[in-house]
């Protein structure tokens, strides 16, 4: 098997593993500190006690308002690590990453049929037909995948916002580029 589709099968097996465990499916032990709900301490003799907490990207009020003793933690921390650096290069970088760059449009890649019915489900999303011309059949599929959104506002951005607000550094685990190879290494067909 290739390199690229057995990393790209065990990123989504870890994403999936992470979803599972911090939704409750997966049991992390009754036993262990920390081990229920979405806050999770790390820590080490001798080292500051990091914390992990688990994000979902939603405008609902209940995701974004964040428990007190969450909120607590983040306030005492120095450095916010994201899944991505939420900067405007990164959100720039990923707009664009999602758009077709060879001079060919949506419908010249999906087919006419697949198209119109895209144009379609993505009007029911608020968004009009000329929005997606130029977006790669994965943008699409991420598009259509989310809720419409009506702040835009998601936990990680708020957090983001929040830490730099309050001076924090902040850092992303992985680059736009390296979320952006998973789908464009995705044969065509594929994502179709």
């Amino acid at each position: 098997m290739d390199r690229k589709p057995k990393v790209f099968l065990l990123q989504i097996i870890n994403s999936w593993l992470i979803i599972l465990l911090a939704a409750g499916y997966v049991d992390a032990s009754t036993d262990v500190p920390f081990s229920h709900g979405l806050l999770f301490r790390i820590e080490k003799p001798g080292i500051p006690p990091s914390h992990i907490f688990g994000t979902m990207h939603s405008e609902d009020p209940r995701v974004l308002s964040l428990p007190k003793p969450v909120q607590e933690i983040f306030d005492r921390a120095d450095t916010l690590v994201l899944e991505l650096d939420l900067g405007p290069a990164t959100m720039l970088a990923s707009m664009t990453g999602m758009l077709l760059q060879d001079g060919r449009e949506l419908h010249d890649v999906i087919g006419t049929q697949l198209y119109e019915q895209t144009v379609t489900a993505i009007a029911g999303n608020g968004m009009p037909e000329e929005a997606i011309k130029k977006f790669k059949p994965w943008g699409i599929v991420m598009l259509l995948s989310m809720p419409p959104t009506k702040t835009g506002q998601f936990l990680d951005l708020t957090l983001y916002q929040s830490a730099i607000a309050q001076g924090k550094i902040t850092k992303g685990l992985e680059t736009v580029e390296e979320q952006l190879a998973i789908f464009d290494t995705l044969p065509e067909i594929n994502q179709i």
